[in-house]
């Protein structure tokens, strides 16, 4: 199997964006990348791709390294 999809699919499965978090990084990914294909902005604004990605997939590499999770926590009873 490739590594990618090896590294990809462990990630997904420890999530650590909250709901609200996924939300705002998916509206302002959409924003940024439309305003920088219209040009109404620099090149600058496809780091909107990076926060639909992040969105998406729920996970934030910035957040596992620096340890951080928005993510709600799963109590077991």
């Amino acid at each position: 199997m490739n590594p990618f999809l090896i590294w990809l699919q462990r990630h997904l499965e420890n999530p650590n964006l909250g709901v609200g978090d996924c939300l705002v990084r998916i509206m302002a990914g959409l924003l940024l990348t439309a305003l920088a294909i219209d040009e109404s902005i620099g090149s600058w604004g496809y780091v909107g791709l990076m926060t639909l990605v992040t969105g998406t997939t729920w996970v934030c590499p910035a957040y596992k390294v620096f340890g951080l999770s928005t993510a709600p926590r799963l109590r077991l009873q």
